[in-house]
């Protein structure tokens, strides 16, 4: 009785492992296809004003995930889990994956918006913009209704002091562009 509870364990924990697996490239897999899109797209467009973001914690974190893959391949190789290894080196990769390509995005005010390392915000739907002058920084805000919320906020991305009348001055004209047709609820 007790090995048919331990073999239902096992195969259920593998079953897990794998479902876990499938979820994380399937979700992570679209956020990538979806950031590797807007790159192309940010090639197309004007660059009116180079933005950097600080990509440099996406990296460390792959880093660090690295030798915890290794690590996990080892010591799951070692006890002869191969369903379970093979599911969290595929989640691993996956993560890993992203966090190299939001890493290495590119960000810029262009001719149609604003191209962040994850997400892009056309005029139409830019309400607003916050810049931090000492720390030479720029938020941008999608929220209708104003204010930095974790949905409608971008990272904090830097710029160049000499462009930042340039930034100002793009942004004041195109902030809120289509507010005419906007109804507020």
């Amino acid at each position: 009785m007790n090995s048919i509870l331990a073999l239902q364990s096992t195969l259920l924990t593998r079953i897990m492992f794998i479902i876990v697996a499938v979820l994380t490239v399937i979700l992570l897999g679209y956020k990538i296809f979806k950031v590797l899109k807007m790159q192309i797209e940010y090639r197309k467009s004007i660059k009116l004003v180079q933005l950097k973001s600080k990509n440099i914690g996406y990296l460390v974190l792959a880093a660090v995930l690295i030798p915890c893959l290794i690590i996990i391949i080892v010591f799951t190789v070692k006890m002869n889990m191969l369903a379970e290894t093979i599911s969290l080196v595929v989640t691993l990769v996956t993560i890993i994956a992203s966090l190299v390509v939001i890493a290495f995005s590119k960000c810029a005010v262009v001719d149609t918006g604003v191209y962040t390392s994850t997400r892009f915000i056309s005029w139409a739907n830019m309400y607003d913009y916050y810049i931090n002058r000492e720390k030479q920084t720029i938020m941008f805000s999608s929220n209708i209704k104003g204010g930095l919320t974790l949905v409608g906020t971008t990272m904090q991305l830097n710029y160049n002091k000499d462009e930042e009348e340039k930034i100002i001055c793009i942004l004041e004209n195109n902030k809120n562009r289509f507010m005419d047709n906007v109804v507020l609820r």
